[in-house]
């Protein structure tokens, strides 16, 4: 009788210890969070159903070069309520974000993008404008597309809340 509560308690034990894997869809999706005006910091969330995003150092051979990046993002002039492209894929990031191990490769996750070199050059930024952005995988398949609200070149550097 103890073998078999102890049997019956080690199966109970694997079943929750394993946990539900939840099925994420294959394509990407990010989702914007924040925009920092302090420090220029874009935040934005993203999931990987499949857990083929991220470039390793290693990832230089064909069909990746060490130029490769998987993040893009291009910013839009805000004009008589119309935004026009200013500047596709105006930045461009090589994101290596760690493959998943185990048996669920699903990646969840936040990124957040240091963009204070691109915008310390007053001249370039537009007076209101909107970045969108995309990630990519290994697999060369984009994610969706999304944006931040507008942004205020003025606001730049400056702590707003």
């Amino acid at each position: 009788m103890k073998s078999l509560i102890r049997i019956l308690f080690i199966c109970l034990l694997g079943i929750t210890a394993c946990g539900k894997i939840n099925n994420y869809s294959d394509t990407l999706q990010v989702h914007f969070i924040s925009f920092s005006y302090p420090d220029t910091l874009l935040l934005f969330s993203f999931i990987d159903g499949n857990g083929d995003f991220g470039l390793s150092a290693a990832d230089t051979l064909p069909p990746f070069t060490k130029n490769t990046n998987n993040l893009f993002i291009s910013m839009y002039k805000k004009s008589n309520n119309q935004y026009t492209l200013i500047q596709p894929n105006f930045i461009g990031y090589r994101c290596d974000v760690p493959s998943p191990t185990g048996q669920d490769q699903t990646l969840i996750g936040q990124a957040t993008v240091h963009m204070n070199g691109v915008m310390n050059v007053p001249s370039f930024i537009p007076d209101t404008f909107m970045l969108k952005f995309y990630i990519q995988d290994r697999a060369f398949h984009n994610s969706n597309v999304d944006s931040t609200p507008d942004l205020y070149k003025i606001n730049i550097g400056k702590n707003i809340n």
